[in-house]
């Protein structure tokens, strides 16, 4: 599966992702926090066309877990992909899920920071037979330091 070039609609439909794993969460409300490509829009909202189209995104990078609730069942977080019919990718043991968007490939991929475990590893929550969380140094430290957004899109 090809991934878009980034541009203002590969972030659209990364965002319509976002929203619809969100709906599908809607009654477990777990602590996920998005990072990376969906961010420098929200981050320069008050200014117009002040984010240049290459720091668009074809994904939705979530941290799934950090110290801060690492023994949490997320298997529902699993499910509602499962719903979405989105994907675990083969070659990245399950921290990397694919689906389509209005036709177009997107990609969510699960980040944590868990000292106990390597860095690199793909961690699994408890609950989740395939979905799992790449370990990666420093991206814990959004679970510090957030703003809550209101996202607004068709489920």
């Amino acid at each position: 599966m090809t991934e878009g070039e980034r541009s203002r609609e590969t972030r659209a439909r990364a965002e319509t992702a976002l929203v619809r794993l969100l709906y599908e969460l809607r009654e477990d409300e777990p602590f996920l926090v998005v990072l990376c490509g969906l961010v420098p829009e929200v981050l320069t909202a008050e200014g117009e066309d002040v984010v240049p189209e290459h720091l668009g995104t074809t994904d939705v990078d979530v941290l799934l877990m950090t110290h801060v609730e690492p023994d949490r069942d997320l298997g529902v977080v699993e499910r509602a992909l499962e719903r979405l019919e989105f994907d675990p990718d083969p070659d990245e043991d399950g921290w990397r899920w694919r689906g389509q968007i209005d036709g177009f490939p997107v990609r969510v991929e699960f980040l944590c920071d868990l000292g106990s475990h390597p860095a690199g590893e793909s961690i699994r929550p408890i609950g989740c037979r395939e979905l799992a969380a790449a370990n990666l140094r420093g991206t814990g430290y959004v679970a510090r330091d957030f703003a809550w957004e209101q996202l607004e899109g068709s489920s």
